[in-house]
């Protein structure tokens, strides 16, 4: 079903009487092919580039059988420039963040937490802890990005400061302040391990990411060790069960569950290779965490007695009860985390996953007081509809669009984005977080040396046979167009139909609004 009609920007002259307000343009009906302005003038459509482009993509022999959402709005929600299928709900990938960044930035959920250093038991002699070292996680995921050992350094020197050189218990990382789920039960189980999942346990390091270094010729078991792993987790093993083929390029990939202690590498690799350096997802962030500061704290000359453990896997062996000895603790240092907010900007310029499933937990914290993904789902719902944006047709598994279960029609990004601009208060800042067409981000590629560069302001969305966009476009006499566009299942190839759509963007940012005057 396709919506067409030509908004006008109407100058009322007045001949008698006093003025009042313009009346809302009347809906249009869904076959109509004219822009109905209340008290004003009617006016027929002129087929003009963008409708005519939005028709020739429709008509594409690449497009017969793919699920296709348009909407296309001048400045405000309620002026329909195009609709084709705006209440159809579709696959929405990586455009599902626009929903939870927009949540995030207004505030409707999330908070801080510091990642804190605490230490149980008591200090004898000056230097002897008789206890456990805690690093108690704020739910930052930027801890120890890029193999930054800043946290490590800070911490290890707290404890070095206060005299201790021998700590007779362990390294313990707590993860609690978010729920302990890493996975959404709508990921397939081949992207749980993959480096572009979103894993948010409440204690992450260096993004969650590990590399492995390894010859893929040894089949079976490969030890992690602090050599070929990094970060290191002690009693991680990995079951190599590639084969080789005669081909150029390896297809290989890890598999295995969070928690885990074995990883499996599977795949295809050509006869000749060797020595091979792969990433992936932890599967035990907190875990990581603990057996890097023990590291840390050997290889700086205080004793360690035991491995590295955490707070999930002391509660899994006592039935779920804190023991007493860990109950009772004293906090020396903390780090002041990035805040929701801040995590946005990356979150949709470059589409960074683990930002937005830890905003989506921050928001289930701000809102419900339980930082689940649950929660942060029920917090973007309860955003939404206070905002009086209608949530039929959306559904939510995570918060950055790599299940497939997430549906979203366009009219809802549409409305939401319309909100943004028209009636909120963070709309200058919100729109700075979008990927700039031929500048930076998701669309650095797009619209490069046309008029739609720096004109076009959006998140992208691409999953296997799905590619989306929706965000703002400046038009030639600058008014905005709102628009989303939703494509799952084509036939072409995923750059065929980013194509398709740069030329709709490059024909948004040339469209010029028709001012026509009427008098009453």
């Amino acid at each position: 079903m396709r919506i067409l009609s030509l908004v006008c920007i109407v100058v009322m002259l007045i001949i008698s009487g006093c003025g009042g307000d313009v009346k809302e343009p009347e809906k249009v009906s869904a076959d109509s092919s004219t822009a109905i302005v209340k008290d004003s003038v009617i006016s027929e459509i002129t087929t003009d580039s963008l409708i005519w482009e939005i028709e020739r993509l429709l008509a594409d022999s690449d497009m017969k059988y793919t699920s296709v959402g348009i909407l296309i709005s001048l400045d405000s929600a309620e002026n329909v420039i195009y609709g084709h299928n705006p209440d159809m709900s579709l696959i929405p990938a990586s455009v599902t963040k626009l929903l939870t960044t927009a949540t995030g930035i207004e505030k409707a959920g999330g908070k801080s937490n510091r990642t804190k250093l605490q230490y149980t038991g008591t200090i004898v002699d000056g230097h002897i802890l008789k206890g456990n070292l805690i690093i108690k996680g704020g739910g930052d995921p930027t801890l120890g990005s890029e193999g930054n050992r800043d946290y490590l350094n800070r911490f290890g020197n707290t404890v070095k400061k206060m005299g201790i050189d021998s700590v007779t218990g362990r390294v313990i990382a707590d993860a609690t302040v978010f729920d302990d789920e890493m996975i959404s039960p709508g990921w397939l189980i081949g992207e749980a391990m993959s480096f572009y999942a979103g894993s948010a346990p409440g204690l992450m390091v260096n993004e969650n990411l590990f590399t492995l270094s390894f010859n893929v010729k040894r089949k079976g078991v490969i030890n992690a060790t602090p050599d070929n792993m990094k970060p290191f987790v002690h009693g991680l093993k990995f079951h190599n069960l590639t084969q080789s083929f005669k081909g150029d390029e390896a297809e290989i990939y890890f598999q295995g569950l969070p928690y885990s202690n074995v990883i499996e590498i599977r795949g295809f690799v050509p006869e000749g290779m060797g020595q091979i350096k792969m990433t992936g997802i932890l599967p035990d962030p907190p875990l990581a965490a603990a057996t890097e500061f023990a590291r840390w704290l050997r290889q700086n000359g205080v004793k360690v007695r035991d491995t590295a453990e955490t707070i999930r896997n002391i509660l899994i062996e006592n039935a779920f009860s804190m023991p007493d000895s860990l109950k009772e603790r004293k906090t020396i240092d903390s780090i002041s985390p990035r805040l929701a907010g801040s995590l946005i900007t990356a979150t949709n310029k470059y589409s960074n996953n683990l930002f937005a499933e830890t905003t989506l937990k921050l928001i289930g914290q701000g809102y419900k007081g339980v930082a689940s993904r649950q929660a942060g789902i029920a917090g973007i719902y309860a955003y939404l509809s206070a905002k009086k944006i209608d949530t039929r047709g959306l559904y939510l598994f995570d918060g950055s669009g790599i299940s497939r279960n997430n549906s979203i029609p366009p009219r809802l990004l549409v409305e939401m984005l319309s909100y943004i601009k028209n009636k909120s208060a963070y709309y200058k800042e919100y729109k700075a977080t979008l990927s700039e067409a031929g500048e930076d981000g998701t669309l650095g590629r797009l619209c490069k040396n046309t008029a739609a560069q720096k004109k076009i302001f959006a998140k992208s969305g691409t999953l296997s046979r799905v590619v989306n966009y929706a965000g703002y476009a400046e038009t030639a006499d600058g008014h905005i167009l709102i628009f989303a566009f939703m494509s799952n299942n084509f036939s072409c190839s995923a750059p065929s139909m980013k194509s398709k759509w740069e030329k709709l963007m490059i024909r948004m940012a040339e469209w010029k609004t028709v001012v026509q005057v009427a008098e009453k």
